[in-house]
């Protein structure tokens, strides 16, 4: 035999109670009627009571049991509606103004390239040694990497890299602290192709710009920020954590319209970098 749970049996008590509490209503409704119709004229203490009782089975019970039923329950079902929508909508805000957090690390390129072409005005970018990035003009076919780039040169878009000064002190002193003896001989590798792309492209004299800039100052993070003086700015941002390849470290991608007061944190640090940068 099949055991009924407790919310089996309560639903289907309610879909008795629905069924037939209409019926209930209206069935005391007439005989309240009839026996107030019965009492017309009648003067005894008898068809009295019997008259108020008809009126009090009519007005008192099947009425107030009628509304219980039809109207208050729609009202319920609206209010619960209304309810539900609204915890929606709140949840849908919360959830958009949260900054997506990529776990894994480093995005796949093509990500970063459809983050890129948002761009109206400027893509300004921090890291130390910018390997990756300047690996794909190098090393990945033109069509995935340097054609972007170009389009958005094309399109008057200006791009501001900053890389850590390899002769300063505190790329010894990091290399050192991450265990990475070749990190400074990478910063000059990527100078060097990044160097020769700025040339090239301002050999090509597009409307945009592409900048290199040197700075001094402890590697906090790798910042790529679209547009930080426009309303639509947004950005990908990675704290670097000791022990963990700067390529593992998680990704927050923010944007301007959400959450304003981080995003113009990041503005400042970006601003203060660079204006304490040397421009090659």
């Amino acid at each position: 035999m099949t055991r009924t749970s407790p919310d089996e049996f309560k639903a289907s008590l309610e879909r008795i109670l629905k069924r037939y509490q209409g019926a209930i209503a209206i069935i005391l409704f007439i005989i309240g009627l009839g026996l107030r119709i019965l009492a017309i004229d009648k003067t005894d203490a008898f068809w009295k009571i019997t008259g108020d009782l008809g009126t009090f089975l009519a007005a008192a019970i099947a009425i107030p049991f009628i509304y219980e039923s039809s109207i208050r329950a729609v009202d319920r079902q609206i209010f619960l509606s209304d309810l539900e929508n609204t915890l929606e909508k709140k949840l849908t805000t919360t959830q958009n103004n949260s900054p997506r957090v990529y776990e894994i690390g480093r995005l796949p390129l093509q990500q970063k390239v459809a983050f890129l072409q948002e761009a109206k005005r400027e893509v300004v970018q921090i890291g130390v040694a910018l390997s990756s990035f300047s690996s794909y003009f190098e090393q990945r076919p033109v069509s995935e990497f340097k054609q972007p780039v170009m389009e958005l040169l094309q399109r008057g878009i200006n791009f501001k890299i900053l890389i850590l000064d390899p002769d300063s002190e505190i790329a010894k002193n990091y290399a050192n602290d991450r265990g990475e003896p070749n990190l400074v001989d990478k910063i000059r590798r990527s100078l060097v192709t990044l160097s020769h792309l700025r040339d090239e492209f301002r050999a090509a004299s597009f409307p945009g710009s592409f900048e290199l800039y040197l700075y001094s100052h402890f590697p906090y993070g790798n910042v790529i920020m679209v547009d930080p003086e426009e309303e639509g700015g947004c950005a990908f941002i990675s704290h670097y954590l000791h022990g963990t390849k700067r390529a593992d470290t998680p990704v927050f991608e923010v944007y301007k319209s959400s959450n304003p007061i981080l995003f113009e944190k990041y503005r400042y640090f970006l601003i203060k970098i660079l204006g304490d940068s040397r421009k090659l």
